[in-house]
């Protein structure tokens, strides 16, 4: 296993040993890969469901260019059945991947000083990406 150090202030390892229990790596895990494992099966199942609509698709389509049209309505109703199990978050709740990337860039930004945040927005802008900025 690979050990790695980086600085923070005072306050923010008391913040840290608060939060944390006192298992402050533990924390950092958990806060950082924790939940990826159950957000890759979310995007897995909604991936699988995808392809799902889009077998029943090509199947409707075939059907529709080569035989009668009286089973197509059967066919429909299993397309919105495969639509209706995809479940995404309510409007304006994020996906877990998302708040915690948003989490580790807060706390990131927290420890850096404005000097290297606005390298770190240059090089994100020079690379194509738009600096995250929040809602106001």
């Amino acid at each position: 296993m690979i050990t790695r150090t980086f600085k923070i202030t005072e306050e923010q390892d008391q913040y840290l040993q608060k939060v944390s229990g006192g298992n402050v790596s533990g924390y950092i895990k958990k806060r950082l890969f924790g939940e990826e494992a159950e957000s890759q099966l979310k995007l897995s199942q909604i991936e699988d469901s995808l392809v799902s609509i889009q077998r029943i698709i090509d199947r409707l389509s075939i059907d529709m260019r080569t035989t009668d049209q009286s089973g197509i309505e059967q066919k429909l109703d299993e397309l919105r059945t495969e639509i209706s199990k995809i479940s995404f978050p309510p409007q304006g709740q994020m996906l877990m991947h998302e708040s915690l990337a948003v989490e580790t860039l807060l706390l990131l930004r927290n420890m850096a000083s404005p000097e290297k945040m606005k390298i770190a927005q240059a090089e994100t802008a020079r690379v194509g990406y738009k600096p995250w900025e929040s809602k106001r």
